[in-house]
């Protein structure tokens, strides 16, 4: 099972708002986010990833500073 794609309009919200958006379209309970592989869900106990992209360095980072407050981004990296 293929995961819905993310639509353009979900482009315009923060990065992990549209991993999580998706994998609520999608049923999932759970969203792997890994540097080297696309996004992936966990749908009905079965792993499903995106047909998009492997995710990068960059991206990851930039998914992370969007939820991590300064002073913990500061001890995280």
């Amino acid at each position: 099972m293929m995961p819905r794609a993310i639509e353009k309009d979900e482009l315009a919200m923060a990065a992990i708002d549209q991993f999580l958006t998706a994998m609520l379209n999608n049923r999932g309970t759970d969203l792997h986010l890994n540097v080297g592989l696309p996004p992936t869900l966990r749908v009905d106990q079965q792993m499903a990833s995106f047909n998009v992209s492997a995710i990068d360095e960059q991206q990851i980072i930039d998914v992370l500073r969007e939820i991590c407050p300064p002073n913990s981004w500061d001890t995280f990296r």
